[in-house]
């Protein structure tokens, strides 16, 4: 019984590995490395557009209003130490406002990137995603750059928008018809009721 136990095991770890790679073998390099920039874990030696990189999990921080990424991808390289990539990305309303890039060669500088016009203000819902995708990796002029920049933009587009999922409080109904007394103030609310409490005075003759 435990050997048959651990062969349904072993034939289930089996099944999940190969319909995992099925589903990575759909998707494009770029998009497996952006998978793994969202969810972990880290990747190493992925090659994207004749370039190989590693790929660490990015940090996402988030509120009502808008969704930051933070993350790190490495240039891979063999005799020398690896560039460093530093990328920060937000996200408001469903569409990328704004992508940031730094490239480590020694010194930390700026890498304005060519990709993120293509990026910012998309609207997803009303667009082709992979259209979209496959338009960028186009633009990839062979650069090892070129390539980072493609891994940023595919994850900037992939990246979920915590802003557009949060929800405010649903507002307390007004009752309708009726006089509601709101007793802080001491007054009402909804169509008011006058009441007139003074008396008509009554005049008696007593001449009678």
């Amino acid at each position: 019984m435990f050997t048959s136990f651990r062969n349904l095991f072993g034939y289930s770890l089996l099944l999940l590995v190969g319909m995992t790679t099925a589903v990575q073998a759909q998707l494009t390099p770029q998009e497996v490395a952006a998978q793994h920039a969202l969810n972990g874990p880290e990747i190493k030696k992925l090659k994207v557009a004749g370039h190989e990189f590693n790929v660490k999990k990015a940090t996402v921080t988030a509120d009502a209003r808008q969704t930051v990424l933070k993350g790190q991808v490495s240039h891979h390289l063999s005799f020398r130490p690896d560039d460093q990539i530093y990328y920060t990305i937000v996200k408001s309303g469903g569409k990328v406002i704004s992508i940031d890039i730094n490239i480590d060669r020694g010194g930390l500088a700026p890498y304005a990137s060519r990709l993120a016009a293509f990026v910012i203000g998309k609207d997803l819902a009303d667009g082709d995603f992979k259209a979209l995708l496959q338009n960028l990796g186009q633009r990839v002029d062979g650069r090892w750059e070129s390539a980072a920049d493609l891994i940023i933009a595919t994850i900037a587009l992939k990246a979920p928008d915590s802003s557009v999922t949060r929800t405010l409080p649903t507002p307390r109904p007004r009752p309708s018809g009726g006089v509601l007394r709101d007793h802080r103030i001491g007054q009402t609310t909804g169509t008011p009721t006058v009441r007139d409490h003074r008396t008509k005075p009554v005049v008696r003759d007593h001449r009678n």
